[in-house]
C-alpha cells in the first residue's frame, strides 16, 4: 500500500492540486446574491369627502430588493398573491408584469447589476398582496428581516472601531502570552 502512493505520489498531489485550484476558481467567481424584505407596512385612517363622512384605510407597504453579490443576476421575479391596486419601483427600472393563470401577480426585472438596490411601493385600499417569493433564474432570494436605526457621525463610529480593534488585539496578545507560558 505504502509503495502504491509512493509510485503514484506526483499523480495524486497533480489531481489534488487541480481539484484544488477549480474549487477555489469557482469560489472566487462573481455571483448574484439577491435579498429581499418587506420594510414597511401602514395603514392610513383616512377622512371621507363625502358629505355624510365616514373613513376608509389605505394600505402602503414598502418590498426592498438588493443584489449584494459580486456578479449581475438575471430574471429577478416578484410574486404576489394577487395583482396590487397600486405600485411603483423605485428608482425607475424597466420591468415585465403578468398575471398566471391562478391569479398569481409576477413582477420580472430582466437584469440587476452588482449592488443595485430597488423598491416595489404598494398603495392599496385593501389589503396588500402577500409576497411568496422572490428567486432569480439561478437561486432563490433570502428574505431578511429589517429595522430603522440610528446613524452615528464618523466621529463616533472611528472610535467605536478603534475600540474594538484594540480589545481585538489585546485578547489575541493575551491568548498568545497564555501558550507560551503553558
Amino acid at each position: 500500500m505504502i509503495d502504491f502512493f509512493h509510485e503514484f505520489q506526483a499523480a495524486i498531489l497533480a489531481i489534488v492540486v487541480t481539484v484544488t485550484g477549480a474549487v477555489i476558481v469557482r469560489w472566487l467567481q462573481p455571483k448574484a446574491r439577491i435579498i429581499w424584505s418587506p420594510f414597511h407596512q401602514f395603514a392610513f385612517r383616512v377622512r371621507s369627502n363625502d358629505p355624510e363622512g365616514g373613513e376608509f384605510l389605505v394600505h402602503t407597504q414598502s418590498i426592498f430588493v438588493q443584489n449584494i453579490g459580486r456578479g449581475a443576476a438575471d430574471d429577478v421575479e416578484i410574486y404576489f398573491n394577487f395583482k396590487p391596486q397600486n405600485f411603483e419601483i423605485w428608482p425607475i427600472l424597466k420591468y415585465e408584469a403578468e398575471t398566471n393563470d391562478d391569479g398569481r401577480f409576477i413582477i420580472r426585472i430582466r437584469n440587476m447589476a452588482p449592488r443595485e438596490t430597488f423598491t416595489v411601493e404598494i398603495l392599496s385600499t385593501a389589503e396588500p398582496p402577500a409576497i411568496f417569493r422572490v428567486r432569480t433564474r439561478n437561486a432563490v432570494a433570502g428574505q431578511i428581516m429589517m429595522a430603522p436605526m440610528r446613524i452615528f457621525p464618523r466621529q463616533i463610529n472611528f472610535i467605536l472601531g478603534t475600540l474594538i480593534l484594540s480589545g481585538v488585539a489585546f485578547i489575541l496578545y493575551g491568548l498568545i502570552v497564555l501558550v507560551s507560558v503553558l
